[in-house]
């Protein structure tokens, strides 16, 4: 059981972009929603979609720190074409916005 929670955050960290449904993650790592749902917040404590946002800020971090890719290009690179929504989740996690986040380093 371990291994298919571990097995399904190494899915959705491969596949920050176009990450599977809930339903499809599930039926790829051979758990119902439930099982999964209880067992992935206990190993890792947060929920998949959290798990999923999280790993994308990180690695828009990694980017915005690594290259010199404009914000919005960034946020694609990130599965989050929506700019205005990436710039948002930016700043709850991070606590400034890409922008600023790039400027401070």
């Amino acid at each position: 059981t371990a291994s298919c929670v571990e097995r399904a955050a190494g899915i959705l960290q491969a596949r920050l972009v176009e990450p599977p449904t809930i339903p499809e993650l599930c039926e790829e790592v051979g758990l119902t929603q439930n099982y999964m749902a209880r067992e992935f917040r206990k190993r890792y404590g947060m929920t998949l979609p959290h798990y999923l946002l999280t790993r994308r800020i990180e690695y828009a971090g990694y980017l915005l720190e690594n290259t010199d890719l404009a914000v919005g290009e960034i946020a694609r690179r990130c599965g989050m074409p929506d700019a205005q929504y990436f710039n948002k989740q930016f700043r709850g996690m991070k606590g400034m916005s890409p922008t600023g986040f790039r400027r401070s380093l």
